[in-house]
Formats: C-alpha cells, sequence, structure tokens
C-alpha cells in the first residue's frame, strides 16, 4: 500500500493540455484507476501527475512542482460502466468541498 499524496489529471486533446480533475489525497493505486477510467470516460489521453498539495486556484503548477506518474489513453468505442465506488467518492467530495456530485 502507498502513501496517500495529491494527485492531478491533465488532459489532452487536440495537442492542447488542460486540468482535467483535482483527485485530491488519495493513494497510487486509486489514482491510476481513476486516470484510467477517465482517459476511457473521455476517449482521451490523460496524464497522471503527483502534486505538492490541493490547488483549487487559477494558478498552473511550475514544471518542477509536479511529477509525471504515468500516461493514458482511452480507447475509442469502449463502453464505460459507473465508478463501483462512486458512493465513495461522493463522501470525499463532501470532506474536501462540502458537495456532492
Amino acid at each position: 500500500m502507498s502513501e496517500p499524496a495529491f494527485y492531478e489529471l491533465e488532459g489532452i486533446r487536440e495537442g492542447e493540455t488542460f486540468t482535467a480533475e483535482i483527485l485530491g489525497k488519495i493513494e497510487l493505486a486509486e489514482a491510476v484507476s481513476l486516470a484510467r477510467y477517465y482517459a476511457d470516460l473521455w476517449v482521451s489521453r490523460v496524464r497522471l501527475y503527483r502534486v505538492p498539495y490541493l490547488n483549487t486556484s487559477s494558478t498552473p503548477w511550475a514544471a518542477d512542482e509536479k511529477v509525471l506518474v504515468d500516461e493514458f489513453a482511452g480507447e475509442p468505442g469502449r463502453r464505460i460502466e459507473p465508478r463501483e465506488d462512486w458512493e465513495g467518492q461522493n463522501d470525499w467530495l463532501r470532506r474536501v468541498f462540502g458537495q456532492e456530485r
């Protein structure tokens, strides 16, 4: 089991990048699972980064502040099932942001 850390997903579409999801403080296995899920959901490439803290501002990370964990590509035409732990996501959203999805 890995030590929980902060993670962020960056989406890649038509050569442009954008911050897709702030995953929060979770374990690496869960971050990888979420990255693969979003890559398939969006049929897009995503990069998973480990970041020093939860950044909710519009200020982008400096290049030396985020560490690339891995990059994933979505599979066109793959049927995406809802995540089984969605209720767990709601608990996490309530804890961190005080809201539900």
